[in-house]
């Protein structure tokens, strides 16, 4: 099972043992679970809940492994891992020995509640509600429900809700390049923290960073535009307001914190240069072209707070290749004033 279904279902564990979900918290968890069939099984291997849940389910109207079975049919669910074995079924988790295990740390869950969210989230066939994600130097493309084709970027998250009325789609974390589908009655909203952008039928690349959200268009228009804080109850809809910046194809908007967006040419190769699986610097600060290495390389560059980071980079590293990374170090040994210091985990950029 991938490890990192299996790192989230724990997380998903501790979260719903502190305290009663409120109702954003089983609206996230519910996405999650129909993300994947192995979300479901992760979930229900890491609570043990095949021997715990006949105590709250004497009359064994729960059947676990139907409701397995209901969601690896679904057809707006993406399984991230190719097959799930036959033989990896609840009771064969429950007398395994880590099954035991496992079964000490889930004490204390309410597992009644959590068997009736995943009834719910199985069952909620009304709606597109899917979470993506990418790992290190993984990149993914992605049809949707719709006919739209995203492709995403390696350590990135979308999540997308669609409904009958809106095609919204959250940029939790990286970048993605988006090409949607025509429907002028089905506005197609991208949110990227307190940014969102609106097309019907166009491309254009969404690039969450530290410093802000990059937004290229390729084709078409779109409107960028910023947008309150979602409310605690993660019910404020993914609206454009009339204000909102008209971008078109060619142009690009940098919509940062505490500045005025605006629009300048675009160098479109570079910025979907990924997609290709390059690196194209062209005057790029040192802390954004970091982001970039971090994305393909297990060893991380740390850039230092100071004048360093606002160190310009320009040039061309094959994304994929292990020695991009190398020589990017090299290059950066080689600048008056910078100290590199290297450990098996970690690369750190600094001034003398």
């Amino acid at each position: 099972m991938n490890a990192q279904i299996r790192q989230e279902a724990a997380e998903w564990i501790v979260e719903l043992q502190l305290d009663v979900p409120d109702a954003a918290t089983r609206e996230r968890f519910t996405e999650w679970l129909r993300a994947s069939p192995e979300h479901v099984r992760a979930y229900l291997e890491l609570v043990a809940i095949w021997d715990d849940a006949r105590h709250y389910d004497s009359g064994h109207e729960v059947d676990v492994e139907t409701l397995l079975a209901r969601a690896r049919h679904e057809t707006n669910l993406v399984s991230l891992d190719r097959t799930v074995p036959p033989e990896a079924t609840l009771e064969n988790i429950r007398r395994s020995p880590r099954g035991a295990r496992l079964r000490r740390i889930a004490l204390g869950v309410g597992l009644a509640a959590v068997v009736t969210m995943v009834i719910f989230a199985i069952g909620m066939g009304s709606r597109d509600r899917t979470l993506y994600t990418t790992q290190i130097g993984e990149q993914r493309m992605i049809t949707l429900a719709d006919g739209s084709v995203v492709e995403l970027n390696a350590v990135s998250r979308i999540r997308v809700s669609f409904t009958a009325e809106t095609r919204n789609v959250d940029l939790l974390q990286g970048q993605a390049l988006f090409k949607v589908a025509k429907n002028k009655a089905r506005p197609f909203v991208v949110r990227s923290g307190d940014v969102h952008v609106r097309a019907l039928g166009t491309e254009f690349d969404v690039h969450r960073r530290a410093a802000g959200t990059l937004v290229t268009v390729l084709e078409g228009t779109v409107a960028v535009a910023g947008v309150a804080p979602e409310s605690p109850s993660g019910s404020q809809p993914l609206s454009v307001p009339a204000a909102a910046l008209e971008v078109a194809a060619g142009e690009q908007v940098d919509v940062a914190p505490r500045a005025a967006p605006r629009k300048v040419h675009a160098n479109v190769a570079i910025a979907t240069a990924w997609t290709q699986q390059q690196l194209i610097f062209d005057s790029t600060p040192l802390s954004e072209a970091a982001e970039e290495f971090n994305r393909f390389n297990t060893q991380k560059l740390i850039v230092q707070d100071g004048r360093i980071r606002q160190l310009l980079i320009s040039g061309t590293f094959p994304a994929l290749d292990p020695a991009s990374l190398t020589h990017f170090v090299h290059f950066l040994r080689a600048q008056p004033g910078v100290v590199v210091t290297e450990s098996a985990e970690q690369i750190v950029i600094g001034e003398k």
